[in-house]
This record gives structure tokens, C-alpha cells and sequence, in this order.
């Protein structure tokens, strides 16, 4: 069991990273387009988001791999046997967790909800299905050898705590006043 958690939590670490990262690089950035996501999803967000999530996914694999242990070298491959495939997966996760957040503001908007008004369960979750959905897409056999029905309990597991922690960190957020809105 713990095995299989620290798979799932590891191998879906870049697009939770690139959904929180996205918010502190696209502070007071440039607008993708106003009109369909809204003022608060920005150009700095995007790219910011996805590439740091990217280099510290690869900072975090290397550590993992520097610690010797075979236990902890089996999880980091699970992001990719190779180099490439490695960044390719890490890639298609982040880019595709934030594909996912600006799909949910694109119907926000064409629902007539304001920019940053809450929307509970779909906000905390637009980055998993969009993440999720662009790694299945990029490479569907590492993607269902990953998250195998055997760690679906454990993917949904992952969803509660990342639905809590993104809540928690939202709050924190606009206490410290990086966010403009506490959800």
C-alpha cells in the first residue's frame, strides 16, 4: 500500500507542483485572453507553472535516485525509464494540469461566473483530469501501467489529500496576499 501511494503521489507530482506553482509565476502577468479565462490566467502562470513543476520533478527524481535505495529508485522510475521519457511524461502531466485549469475557467465563462469565483470540487480537480487525460494521451501504455485499476484506491485517496492541501493553500495564499481570492 505504501508502495503503490508513493508511485501514484510521485509519478502525478508535476502537475500538482505546476497547479500550485502557476499561481506565484503569474501574478500580475500577461492575460492568455481575458475573454475566455479570464483576467487571472496569465501567459507567466502557464509557462512558469509547467516549467518549474518540470525541473523540480527532475531536481526531486535526482535526489530520490541519489539516496541509493532500491525501494525509492523503483518509484522514481515510474516517471520514465529513460531521460526523455522522463521529461515527456513530466511534461504531459504539468502542461496538461494546467491545460485542465484553463478549460474549467473557459466554461466558467461560458456560464457567466466571474473570475475567481469559487468553484467547489472542480476547482481543486480540473488540473488531475487535465493532467491525466494529456499523459494517457502522450503515452497511454505508460499511463495504465502507472495507475493501474489496483491503485485506484490510491488515486482516489490522493484526489481527498489534494483536494485538502489545495484548500489549505488556497486560504494561505490569499492570507499572504498572492491570491486575490481564498479558494
Amino acid at each position: 500500500m505504501f508502495l503503490d501511494a508513493a508511485i501514484v503521489f510521485w509519478a502525478s507530482s508535476p502537475l500538482w507542483f505546476a497547479n500550485i506553482l502557476a499561481v506565484p509565476c503569474g501574478r500580475d502577468g500577461m492575460p492568455i485572453h481575458a475573454g475566455w479565462f479570464g483576467r487571472n490566467k496569465t501567459w507567466q502562470g502557464f509557462l512558469g507553472g509547467a516549467l518549474f513543476a518540470v525541473i523540480l520533478a527532475l531536481m526531486l527524481g535526482a535526489a530520490l535516485w541519489a539516496s541509493g535505495s532500491t525501494g525509492v529508485k523503483n518509484v522514481v522510475l515510474t516517471l520514465g525509464r529513460t531521460g526523455d521519457e522522463y521529461v515527456r511524461h513530466a511534461v504531459a502531466l504539468a502542461v496538461g494540469a494546467l491545460g485542465g485549469d484553463l478549460a474549467e475557467s473557459w466554461v466558467k465563462r461560458r456560464l457567466g461566473a466571474a473570475p475567481g469565483k469559487p468553484w467547489l470540487f472542480w476547482d481543486q480537480f480540473d488540473a488531475v483530469l487535465g493532467g491525466f487525460l494529456t499523459a494517457w494521451a502522450v503515452d497511454r501504455a505508460w499511463f495504465e501501467s502507472t495507475f493501474i485499476p489496483e491503485r485506484w484506491a490510491t488515486v482516489l485517496g490522493m484526489c481527498v489529500v489534494y483536494f485538502l492541501v489545495h484548500r489549505a493553500l488556497s486560504i494561505l495564499g490569499h492570507r499572504a496576499g498572492a491570491k486575490s481570492h481564498p479558494h
